[in-house]
């Protein structure tokens, strides 16, 4: 399990929901006052958002049914599991 919660994508997650929204890095940044390298990080799975961050990348990203973002969650899952089969 503790393996396949490693092959979780958030940074994926987080910039897609982000180029959704037309918004740059930096313009993230600044709204949620953190610096630039830090969402660049996220992006990256180079470090995990704090519960307090996650919560406001979902504001900010105007995630406010967390079904959706459960779905791309599981569908990295899913993904993930298919892969492993083959």
């Amino acid at each position: 399990m503790n393996d396949l919660i490693n092959k979780i994508d958030l940074g994926n997650i987080v910039k897609m929901f982000r180029v959704k929204k037309d918004m740059s890095q930096l313009e993230l940044s600044k709204r949620m006052k953190i610096n630039v390298s830090k969402i660049i990080a996220f992006e990256k799975n180079e470090k995990n958002p704090s519960i307090d961050e996650l919560i406001r990348l979902c504001s900010f990203l105007d995630i406010t049914d967390m079904s959706t973002f459960t779905d791309a969650l599981q569908f990295q899952l899913d993904h993930y599991k298919n892969s492993e089969v083959r």
